[in-house]
């Protein structure tokens, strides 16, 4: 079954003003959270798949929004009310990314072993804000990837705390 774009947007967590910086982003965490080369879950190879799928046709969506003759960049800020749920959910994807950013550093190489225990910390405090998320705002498709989100970083620690 082809992606479309909703699909996409929700594996990835996106609401629908993303940019490239926010889809990029998004995709290195998505990477390094499922990738078949770090995750010991059999389905890593078909996800890793989704994942990759799900990018290009977001990427294109951005070229295509910022190639239109008198585009205004949809990623730029908007009169917009403010979803809480949405907001709560950005807290925790934040923190998600502070986490590996810390680990990784920017290149996709590198890894600081030393900074272990500081990963560690920063998936905790992510998953701490992802579960306000699906504990106490409505439900809302943020709901569900906060709950992918929790259970992918549970099962990256447990990967790690089990070598």
């Amino acid at each position: 079954m082809a992606m479309d774009v909703d699909r996409a947007r929700r594996l990835f967590g996106l609401d629908e003003r993303f940019g490239e910086d926010e889809l990029a982003a998004t995709y290195r965490i998505l990477a390094k959270l499922n990738h078949p080369d770090v995750s010991a879950r059999e389905s890593s190879d078909a996800l890793m798949a989704s994942i990759n799928e799900a990018y290009a046709l977001l990427r294109n969506v951005v070229r295509a929004r910022t190639a239109a003759p008198g585009a205004v960049n949809d990623a730029a800020p908007a009169a917009r009310a403010i979803d809480p749920v949405y907001e709560q959910y950005k807290k925790g994807f934040a923190a998600l990314k502070a986490a590996f950013e810390s680990y990784f550093g920017e290149t996709e190489d590198r890894r600081d072993e030393a900074n272990l225990p500081l990963l560690r910390e920063r998936l905790r405090a992510a998953k701490r804000d992802f579960s306000v998320v699906i504990t106490d705002m409505p439900y809302s498709a943020w709901v569900d990837d906060a709950i992918d989100k929790v259970g992918a970083i549970n099962k990256w620690l447990h990967e790690r705390d089990t070598r």
